[in-house]
């Protein structure tokens, strides 16, 4: 799993490099944010939607669920394969996400409140 979070890492420099900063933007990360870039690299890939309209929040802590969708999607990004949108059809949302991280051995365990918030270590713990 420890070479997962590295590939999901590597994936995160290389995104950032040459692409336009605010290609997809978010109205709450500044031209001067130093993260700019990789977030609108990661929009592009489709990896990353944000938080709610047109924010990214990325300074607020996510759930174990919008970590696993993150993951997810980061592995299909990966493999090549089709990367989810967010599925207003599905109930609940994240159940396309649970089912193909079981599928595919992403991570071991859904935890019971899986709405509850992480830190970056519990993140990358998942993994």
């Amino acid at each position: 799993m420890k070479k997962f979070v590295s590939v999901i890492l590597c994936l995160l420099l290389i995104c950032s490099m040459g692409l336009n900063a605010f290609a997809i933007s978010f109205e709450d990360i500044s031209p001067a944010d130093p993260r700019g870039e990789a977030i609108a690299a990661l929009g592009e890939a489709g990896l990353a939607y944000g938080r709610c309209e047109g924010e990214f929040k990325p300074n607020i802590a996510v759930t174990w669920v919008e970590a696993l969708a993150f993951a997810v999607r980061a592995s299909q990004y990966i493999k090549g394969e089709e990367v989810y949108g967010t599925d207003e059809t599905a109930e609940p949302w994240y159940k396309p996400y649970i089912q193909y991280a079981s599928e595919n051995h992403i991570s071991a365990n859904v935890p019971e409140d899986i709405g509850m918030l992480l830190t970056r270590n519990q993140v990358a713990d998942m993994f």
